[in-house]
C-alpha cells in the first residue's frame, strides 16, 4: 500500500512534475502540456495509458515539452518511487469526484496543482499544500508550475503541510472513523 511506502527512503528529488491517471480527455493532460510549454524547465512524467497517448506525445513534441509516458504496468513500489522523486503533482482533471492522486502525493510530501472542479479542492488547501487553478487557465497554471519548480523552500514547505494534512484527514483509518461516525449519527 502506498501509505506504507511513503516513509521509505528513495533517491533524491528529480526534476519532473508527475501526473497519474488514464490518458483520456477528461484528465486534461493536453492542458498540462499546454501550460508546461510556457515553463522552460518543465518536464512531465505521466503514469497512465489510453486513447490519447499518441496525440499527447505529438502535442508535447510540437510544443517542445519533455514528456515521458510510463504506461500502467508499475508496481506500488515503482509508483511510490515516482511520487517520492517528483517535484510536484499536477492533476488538472476537468472533473474528479474526489481525486486520490493529490492524497498520494501528499503522503510523499509533495505539493499538488489541482483544478477547482470536483473533489480535489477538498484535499488541497490553496497556497498552503499546493495550488488550485481553473483547468483551462494555462497562464495561471504555468505561473504556479514556475513558482513551485523555481522555489524549493516553498515547494518543500507546501509538501510538508500536504503530508501533515493527508495524515490527519485522509488515511484509511481516519476515513473509516469519519464514515462510522456518520453512520452512527
Amino acid at each position: 500500500m502506498l501509505e506504507d511506502l511513503s516513509s521509505k527512503d528513495f533517491a533524491d528529488e528529480s526534476d519532473y512534475m508527475l501526473a497519474v491517471g488514464p490518458l483520456i480527455p477528461l484528465k486534461n493532460v493536453d492542458g498540462m502540456i499546454q501550460a508546461a510549454s510556457k515553463v522552460p524547465s518543465a518536464r512531465l512524467v505521466v503514469v497512465g495509458d489510453g486513447q490519447e497517448k499518441i496525440r499527447l506525445e505529438e502535442q508535447a513534441e510540437t510544443l517542445g515539452v519533455p514528456l515521458n509516458i510510463k504506461g500502467n504496468s508499475h508496481s506500488e513500489e515503482e509508483l511510490a518511487q515516482l511520487y517520492s522523486q517528483c517535484k510536484l503533482l499536477i492533476h488538472l482533471s476537468l472533473y474528479e469526484p474526489f481525486g486520490l492522486t493529490p492524497v498520494e502525493a501528499g503522503l510523499f510530501g509533495k505539493p499538488s496543482i489541482v483544478t477547482n472542479h470536483g473533489g480535489p479542492p477538498e484535499i488541497v488547501v490553496d497556497g498552503e499544500t499546493g495550488f488550485i487553478v481553473a483547468p483551462r487557465d494555462y497562464s495561471s497554471i504555468a505561473r504556479r508550475m514556475k513558482e513551485l519548480l523555481s522555489n524549493p523552500e516553498l515547494r518543500h514547505e507546501m509538501g510538508r503541510k500536504a503530508r501533515k494534512r493527508v495524515l490527519e484527514n485522509f488515511t484509511l483509518e481516519r476515513s473509516a472513523k469519519r464514515l462510522l461516525a456518520e453512520v452512527q449519527g
